[in-house]
């Protein structure tokens, strides 16, 4: 198991919450986990850099916790690789990742951002939706 010995990763999680925290000023996130709400299909520069920053740190936790193999170049790692390697080598994590909730009190909001890892081999829809933004966001419609 991979033993974190720089934390400068909870560094970054915290300048990522501010950043929430002061964007929740102007933008309510009461609601944004029913896609019915008005403000779940809020859109701003503010929310793509803060989303695009967020999915970047997993990323690169994932691939502290679950090294790129040997057998596979570090350019061609990619979160489908990442999660086999999780699960065949590091399963106690896996485990405790597609497991864990999040719950924002503030906002009686309750997600688990891994779930569909238990289910599906297809990346998580919010990991999807990060490549389409970080590959077309020039694009018209994106």
């Amino acid at each position: 198991m991979a033993i974190i010995t720089d934390y400068h990763h909870w560094e970054y999680f915290l300048s990522l919450e501010n950043n929430l925290i002061n964007l929740s000023r102007y933008i309510e996130f009461r609601g944004v986990d029913n896609p019915t709400s008005i403000n779940a299909c809020a859109y701003s520069i503010e929310l793509t850099k803060i989303f695009l920053a967020a999915c970047a740190e997993c990323e690169n936790i994932l691939k502290i916790l679950a090294p790129c193999p040997p057998s596979i170049t570090k350019e061609k790692y990619n979160i489908k690789k990442i999660k086999i390697n999780l699960e065949d080598n590091f399963s106690p994590i896996f485990n405790q990742l597609v497991d864990t909730n999040i719950y924002l009190p503030t906002y009686n909001i309750c997600f688990n951002p891994w779930q569909h890892w238990k289910t599906q081999d297809s990346p998580p829809r919010w990991w999807s939706a990060h490549n389409r933004i970080k590959h077309n966001r020039t694009q018209p419609g994106q």
